[in-house]
């Protein structure tokens, strides 16, 4: 990763431009390829994983969509937690949330 250095252009900069990935680490910009996953093979761990994510974020879409069971979730919050976010941890550790109606 090649760390760019009194450049003006890309000074604070994040994220992709084209295949070049912009990473910001204590003030200091580094750029570098985009990583090639396509040939990395996933095991069944790994699969069964990302279905129970894309599980997660299903469920937790669904009730912020609903501003009635977005609002029942919110109130039982702390100060700065956010709704979908607490829902996709929630559903990862087995927990579902049950709304009357």
């Amino acid at each position: 990763m090649a760390e760019s250095r009194n450049n003006i252009i890309v000074r604070g900069l994040s994220g992709m431009l084209g295949n070049l990935v912009f990473k910001n680490y204590n003030g200091r910009t580094f750029v570098s390829q985009k990583a090639n996953t396509r040939k990395v093979k996933r095991t069944d761990k790994q699969r069964k994983g990302e279905f129970n994510f894309a599980n997660a974020q299903r469920y937790a879409g669904a009730i912020v969509k609903d501003e009635a069971k977005k609002q029942a979730v919110a109130k039982t919050l702390k100060k700065g937690e956010r709704v979908y976010n607490t829902l996709i941890s929630e559903f990862m550790r087995g927990v579902v949330r049950k709304f009357e109606g």
